[in-house]
């Protein structure tokens, strides 16, 4: 009998010296990811911004009167010589320019790749879609 209670109390205390490790490396390996998930997510936004603010920083070589922010699948469309040819102050052509802006990682994405292939390809055309709009009956 004696050595059933010790044996029951051996499993027991072993089992719960066993939670007691496995939960101390799970908080720690919680708080590890807590740390490196908001790191990440601080990266992310500050891309983000950065991306969206691309039209001031120095690098940015167009008129950003002639850019427009789409942000997915492509950061900028740039209608290069837009503003000059509508000011009257040029007549050179238009350019239409696809600008992904990278802060961090310079790889694209999926998405961004097929944009590319598809500008390189010159699979572009442009279209116009007349819309048909039914006058109001009063």
């Amino acid at each position: 009998m004696v050595d059933d209670i010790v044996a029951v109390s051996a499993v027991v205390i072993t089992a719960l010296l066993v939670y007691l490790l496995a939960t101390a490396v799970w908080r720690q390996r919680l708080e590890q990811f807590r740390k490196s998930s908001a790191q990440t997510q601080r990266s992310t936004l500050r891309g983000q911004v950065a991306e969206r603010m691309a039209s001031l920083f120095p690098q940015f070589i167009w008129n950003p009167s002639d850019a427009h922010f789409l942000g997915q699948p492509i950061d900028y469309i740039i209608f290069h010589g837009l503003t000059e040819n509508r000011d009257g102050t040029s007549s050179k052509p238009v350019e239409i320019v696809f600008v992904e802006a990278k802060s961090g990682n310079q790889t694209l994405t999926p998405a961004e790749r097929l944009v590319r292939d598809a500008v390189e390809r010159k699979r572009v055309r442009y279209e116009l879609m007349p819309l048909k709009v039914e006058k109001n009956r009063e």
